[in-house]
């Protein structure tokens, strides 16, 4: 799961004109419940929120796949 989760978040990276985002780590961390969180370049996403996402259906959108709603997740942490 680390590896998918660094491997989404690098691919945003290339895609983002900051130039302060080269340098992001992203993590897979069991220490807050559903909390995805960003301090001083390093991101972090509960495996709790993942496994939500693992089992969440939208109803309106077919196709999304885990690895989309990881990315959503992972992108809000990068522009905020």
């Amino acid at each position: 799961m680390a590896q998918m989760v660094t491997e989404i978040g690098n691919r945003l990276v290339e895609h983002t004109n900051r130039k302060d985002v080269n340098n992001y780590q992203f993590y897979v961390i069991d220490r807050v419940r559903g909390c995805a969180m960003s301090i001083m370049h390093k991101i972090a996403i509960d495996e709790s929120l993942i496994e939500k996402m693992k089992r969440l259906n939208i109803d309106s959108y077919e196709g999304i796949t885990l690895e989309d709603k990881i990315a959503a997740v992972l992108s809000m942490r990068l522009v905020t």
